[in-house]
């Protein structure tokens, strides 16, 4: 499914994923090698499994989502990618059914 760059500065993107797929980071502007998530906004639908995850050999889940809402991480820096092996640097997005996930990244 679509991945749609909304917004792509020098420090921060806005990135919207529907359904399921895989946000490249690497694409963003500077090339970033990894990002980290400071805002997640989401609306999945209640019969929709939806799964974020760390890119990597063994990917590191994020969070699920369920429903409709916000979470902020801004306060303590943002999730910072912790996987290990094979690490990429992209998110990958998982999940069955209808959903939309907008992600705020900071980079670097």
């Amino acid at each position: 499914m679509p991945t749609q760059v909304v917004t792509d500065g020098p420090r921060t993107a806005v990135v919207k994923q529907i359904g399921a797929g895989t946000i490249d980071v690497s694409t963003l502007v500077g090339t970033p090698a990894q990002v980290t998530i400071q805002k997640i906004i989401y609306d999945v639908g209640a019969v929709t499994d939806c799964v974020l995850s760390w890119d990597a050999t063994a990917d590191v889940v994020i969070t699920p989502l369920s429903g409709r809402g916000t979470m902020k991480f801004e306060r303590f820096g943002g999730l910072v990618n912790d996987s290990g092996a094979g690490k990429t640097g992209d998110i990958v997005v998982a999940g069955t059914g209808s959903f939309m996930v907008t992600l705020v990244l900071k980079k670097g």
